[in-house]
């Protein structure tokens, strides 16, 4: 069972819970989620990374006009060294430009 207050634990889950309840004040990122089984996604079902994730949340941020919470904050905890930094840069871009309130 998954406990959003410390991991994704897949990908239909994190896009889910993002849908429905709004923005988390903690994300904490595994790069390897495994496959996507939301049919709107892709027409073949294909993995859908921790990096894939990060890339969603940032754009729906944008695209819905929500403020992140002022004391947002992630990590990541993935053992794919690539991967791991990967999630770092994209989402420690997308926030030094300003897109936390406060």
């Amino acid at each position: 069972q998954c406990d959003w207050s410390s991991d994704v634990c897949s990908s239909d889950l994190a896009l889910w819970y993002v849908k429905t309840y709004g923005l988390p004040y903690h994300i904490s990122f595994d790069h390897d989620l495994g496959m996507n089984h939301d049919p709107s996604a892709s027409i073949v079902p294909r993995e859908f990374t921790g990096y894939d994730f990060a890339k969603w949340f940032c754009i729906y941020v944008l695209n819905t006009g929500l403020d992140l919470p002022a004391d947002f904050g992630y990590t990541v905890h993935s053992a794919n060294p690539v991967g791991a930094a990967n999630i770092r840069a994209y989402m420690e871009n997308f926030l030094k430009d300003g897109y936390v309130s406060g």
